[in-house]
């Protein structure tokens, strides 16, 4: 007995676009309405839509402190508000107006010719309100020198 294979008969297959039966297999995509037309909705939500879109798209992402340019400017240092680890924090007046700057300790106590950090801290609040030239970028303080 022969086998179908041996004679070199091999079974139809039915041709690609006769298997597939929906369009979307075509690759023919059947165009969607939008959602407002589908639901029905009303113009009050259309509206509520429309303005959340407009907000989104105004809001724009904050700038980072590190963006500012390094400016030189004349300062007067009024109080010293605090001292943590590594920062000092100082009340300084810029250009009539009042903010709070700060550095770091050693860097000041080096401006300030201070030996050591322990004699900034003790020495520092005697010389005030005391005005320095100090270079800046945004509120941080990167150098700082007496006049």
């Amino acid at each position: 007995m022969s086998k179908p294979a041996d004679l070199g008969v091999v079974p139809k297959k039915k041709p690609a676009a006769a298997a597939m039966s929906k369009p979307a297999d075509l690759g023919v995509v059947p165009k969607k309405k939008p959602a407002a037309e589908v639901s029905g909705a009303s113009s009050e939500t259309q509206s509520l839509i429309n303005s959340t879109r407009k907000l989104t798209l105004n809001l724009q992402a904050p700038q980072d402190q590190s963006a500012a340019p390094v400016q030189i400017k004349k300062i007067k240092v009024i109080t010293l508000l605090r001292t943590t680890k590594t920062n000092t924090h100082l009340q300084v007046q810029l250009e009539g107006r009042f903010l709070e700057a700060y550095g770091t300790t050693r860097v000041l106590s080096e401006g300030m010719d201070f030996t050591t950090v322990e004699q900034f801290k003790k020495g520092f609040p005697h010389l005030l309100p005391l005005v320095v030239m100090a270079n800046m970028q945004g509120k941080k303080i990167l150098e700082m020198s007496r006049i």
